[in-house]
């Protein structure tokens, strides 16, 4: 048997954490800890903790952090307050299927050379095919790929129902298991100033250049995607164009075909930016993307200058 920490980062959704709680207290097999890394404003979190601590069977620790830590801040706090031989992250408003643990712990027990698994994510499902259409033809993110980065540097996450096992190169750290070794040598990227944006593909990502990853169609999770805390629509229009170049530059190999990726989506984000404002029919989108362009023209200006310095 291995013992599997989770650790599950959460800001203002009381309820989706109660709901996801439920769901690792319902598993057929537990886990040795539970770690809340909580940024919220109000105390809702802990009493929430305090309430499952007491049913026993499981450790929880409650870490109260300052609401402007950021996901990447909280999953590494998260790390260091934990000690499983597994660690996994959870989002808040993630829901396990009663066997998933027993599955991921299966994957790792039989496979010594696996560094993490993904758990396969039912949402994809209910996303409409034209909207899945649109992602996959202007190579944005997308949840019915391989498991691999996209010439454009966005994700084409796998996710393949049933008993399929599938090596990847990115987990959507929605439910993402890596061993205690992974964790020690790798860090969520703190240069990602509190996005919550790819930080979960960076850091899988670098880990696969390193481990084996794989996805796993018998680990099974729901994701709410709630609407609770969400960021709002210019912070979400900003983070989705800027950090995808972040990324992009820092990880894509820089050939014609990739540049001509990464222009043709982003054709793609600013249709999605024209379509957030006509649907929430806002303007917001707009100074998000604007602000992202900005920021983008504003970097390869300071580059330039760098390169050119004697």
């Amino acid at each position: 048997l291995m013992d599997i920490s989770i650790i599950i980062v959460t800001k203002d959704r009381p309820r989706d954490l109660e709901v996801c709680l439920s769901s690792i207290w319902e598993q057929s097999l537990f886990p040795m800890e539970v770690v809340i890394v909580d940024a919220s404003q109000a105390t809702h979190g802990e009493a929430i903790s305090k309430s499952w601590q007491s049913k026993g069977s499981i450790e929880l620790k409650h870490i109260q952090v300052r609401p402007d830590l950021g996901i990447e801040r909280q999953r590494n706090k998260g790390i260091g307050n934990s000690i499983g031989q597994v660690v996994g992250f959870l989002d808040d408003d993630a829901i396990l299927h009663k066997q998933c643990l027993k599955s991921i712990e299966t994957h790792f027990l039989e496979d010594c050379n696996l560094g993490g698994v993904g758990a396969m994510n039912g949402e994809i499902f209910e996303i409409p095919w034209l909207k899945r259409l649109f992602w996959r033809i202007f190579m944005l993110p997308r949840f019915d790929g391989k498991g691999r980065i996209q010439p454009s540097g966005y994700p084409a996450f796998c996710n393949k129902p049933g008993s399929d096992v599938a090596e990847v190169e990115c987990i959507p750290g929605v439910a993402a298991f890596f061993k205690r070794e992974v964790v020690d040598q790798f860090q969520f990227n703190e240069d990602i100033p509190a996005t919550g944006c790819m930080e979960d593909v960076d850091f899988s990502f670098r880990v696969s250049k390193r481990y084996k990853l794989i996805q796993s169609g018998q680990a099974r999770i729901y994701h709410k995607s709630s609407k609770q805390a969400r960021s709002p629509l210019n912070v979400r229009a900003y983070m989705m164009i800027y950090y995808h170049g972040y990324f992009f530059n820092k990880y894509i190999e820089k050939s014609f075909p990739s540049r001509v990726a990464l222009i043709w989506s982003r054709l793609g984000e600013i249709l999605r930016v024209c379509h957030w404002a006509f649907k929430e029919q806002s303007l917001e989108p707009f100074r998000g993307a604007f602000k992202a362009y900005q920021h983008i023209l504003r970097d390869a200006k300071s580059k330039c200058r760098n390169e050119n310095k004697p």
